[in-house]
């Protein structure tokens, strides 16, 4: 848990706020739920995070109905 709080802080730094962490069972670890100002901010915090070596990460950018609602009106 400590890890987790130091991250928090660490993320805040970014200007991201953490708004759940999950822990899992299978293929990974660990699920960080993040929300940030912008793609830079969260990219940023990712990158200083995994060059720390302790962890290995992958990101997924997620979007909400109304974000997707928008990319579909440039699909259609």
């Amino acid at each position: 848990m400590k890890r987790v709080e130091a991250a928090k802080g660490r993320a805040k730094q970014f200007g991201v706020t953490v708004k759940e962490v999950l822990w899992l069972q299978g293929q990974y670890d660990i699920v960080v739920i993040s929300e940030a100002f912008n793609d830079i901010a969260m990219s940023a915090l990712a990158l200083t995070t995994l060059q720390l070596g302790t962890v290995h990460g992958q990101t997924m950018r997620a979007f909400t109905a109304a974000e997707m609602a928008k990319i579909l009106e440039k699909v259609t």
